[in-house]
């Protein structure tokens, strides 16, 4: 499910578009358990952040919350019961279990497109994306528009630097060997686009729609020693 902001203005037609969001996702299970077992069963679930993952697939995972675990039956004395369990998933997808690493990817171009991410069906917002050498400024664009950018002139190396964290929204000068650990905030150097902020949003190919992935453009203004990486754990809409 979608929820749309349609933005409206005295004198114009129609409405004006702003970023959809994803609803939090529903899972509604029904276990029968004996009754033996009830009090376990309830102590498994009654949990206010829990981790699920799905049983032909363990390499997705999902964070869930618990809404409720109802048991029911006809009698007290009844052998087997029915609990009725409701799940909320409030990042509306699976996730990796383990973060992929993608690249170095050698950047030899003022403007390069990168593919990566085969087989997304929800956009991720929380990569680690880092860009190293002497590139001067860039931009990286996803599919959607979605921008990341720096704000000024950046006078890296061969041997450090810019990593972004989409989790919280951080930029830190960090080194080549180690290129995910901070050295220093440099959060001042980067800016992100309105509505969520940068993400990578799945690529719909209308010959393929079966075919998805992420696409990315970057910009820089040179292209010395430059190499991306990035660190992700994909995302898959729940079915």
């Amino acid at each position: 499910v979608r929820e749309r902001t349609e933005v409206k203005v005295p004198g114009y037609d129609g409405y004006f578009r702003a970023p959809s969001t994803r609803d939090s996702k529903t899972i509604v299970l029904r276990v029968k358990t004996p009754q033996a077992n009830l009090e376990t069963l309830l102590a498994l679930v009654d949990t206010q952040y829990g981790i699920l993952s799905r049983t032909s697939d363990p390499s997705r995972v999902a964070s869930f919350d618990l809404a409720s675990a109802v048991p029911s039956g006809e009698f007290p004395s009844d052998e087997w019961m029915y609990v009725t369990i409701t799940l909320m998933v409030p990042g509306a997808a699976w996730r990796d279990a383990v973060a992929s690493e993608v690249g170095p990817i050698t950047i030899a171009n003022p403007t390069q497109t990168i593919d990566l991410l085969a087989g997304i069906s929800a956009p991720v917002r929380d990569m680690d994306i880092y860009l190293r050498g002497v590139f001067g400024e860039f931009q990286l664009t996803d599919s959607a528009g979605h921008w990341l950018r720096t704000t000024g002139a950046w006078a890296g190396s061969a041997t450090t630097g810019l990593m972004f964290s989409g989790s919280t929204g951080q930029a830190f000068l960090t080194n080549n060997a180690a290129p995910w650990t901070p050295v220093a905030d440099r959060s001042n150097m980067i800016d992100v686009s309105g509505g969520g902020g940068f993400r990578i949003t799945p690529l719909l190919d209308a010959s393929n729609p079966g075919d998805r992935r992420g696409r990315m453009s970057l910009t820089t203004l040179t292209q010395t020693n430059v190499e991306l990486r990035v660190r992700v754990k994909s995302a898959y809409a729940i079915q």
